[in-house]
């Protein structure tokens, strides 16, 4: 669907509301992204048991997306891992603007105002902390990654953060950077990071895992732009994409709101595999059928001559 109003006859138009670019369109952005990570997990080879979360209450600040799943990992002994679950935690923040706009300044990372404590190191290590023992009993040995994903860019001043590789389930091919920060020069350099940390708490195992464990995700598609890509990827196994995404999609935003006595439930690859199956089993019936309108009233050619 065509997304500029310029394009649109001056009568087919309306004076909309906020909601139309404001909160509505960071949750339509959200569902999109958790769309995406279930398609990844669900088409991931070997993919280790996965649960997957969202707006969980005791992650608050990094509550948007946790992927939990099973821990297979080895020692150099061939003994596994005493962690069971490892986790993943991601705060999904869309920027309206599309074009431009702000970016992530040193002035964000150290920021303590409310609608900009989504890039503030101050909220996010906060959120850290309480999450630690607190969620499922977590350890900080189990955190794999925290990611703040958002379409908004980082400025070029801060040098101590430094490039890595994409993600195999939060990246997009050729969109988006990902940055973490670079220690060795976080402690050899004149910075107030740390020591802003320190106000929140003095244990410096924390202050230190936290930093290395937090990721930019920057630069990622718009709202607008992530279907078009999910759908491209789910062509690599689909012949009729757009279909199994839609229904994709409306599977994961039927289960986005699932909450009773404040209990939700985990996305699970059963739930997604059954739901795919489910969708797969309905087209094939409607191939074997002669025709699929109802009512000869609604075809198309009808429609058009009304």
């Amino acid at each position: 669907m065509e997304n500029n109003a310029s394009s649109i006859a001056k009568e087919d138009q309306y004076i909309g509301a906020f909601l139309k670019n404001g909160i509505i369109r960071g949750i339509t952005y959200q569902i999109k992204f958790l769309t995406w990570a279930t398609w990844k997990m669900i088409s991931k080879e070997n993919a280790s048991k996965w649960w997957l979360g969202s707006e969980v209450y005791e992650a608050r600040g990094f509550h948007d997306l946790v992927l939990k799943y099973v821990n297979d990992a080895v020692d150099e002994d061939g003994k596994t891992s005493d962690k069971k679950y490892m986790y993943r935690f991601v705060q999904i923040k869309h920027m309206a603007c599309l074009t431009g706009g702000t970016k992530i300044s040193m002035h964000h990372l150290l920021s303590v105002e409310k609608e900009q404590c989504q890039y503030s190191l101050l909220y996010l290590f906060k959120s850290y902390v309480k999450m630690i023992g607190k969620f499922e009993n977590i350890t900080p040995e189990q955190i794999v990654d925290m990611t703040v994903f958002t379409n908004r860019n980082i400025h070029s001043s801060l040098e101590f953060l430094v490039p890595v590789d994409n993600d195999e389930i939060f990246s997009f091919e050729g969109k988006g950077k990902r940055y973490r920060f670079n220690l060795d020069v976080l402690r050899t350099i004149s910075n107030p990071i740390i020591k802003y940390l320190r106000t929140i708490s003095n244990n410096e195992t924390y202050i230190w895992d936290f930093l290395s464990k937090l990721v930019f995700a920057v630069g990622q598609p718009s709202e607008p732009e992530l279907e078009e890509l999910v759908v491209k990827d789910m062509g690599r196994v689909y012949n009729t994409p757009q279909i199994f995404y839609n229904d994709l999609f409306k599977n994961v935003l039927d289960w986005f709101l699932i909450l009773e006595k404040n209990r939700a439930p985990y996305l699970t690859e059963e739930r997604v595999r059954n739901q795919l199956k489910k969708l797969e089993d309905m087209l094939l019936t409607e191939k074997e059928t002669t025709t699929h309108i109802t009512a000869d009233s609604l075809t198309l050619s009808n429609l058009l001559l009304s």
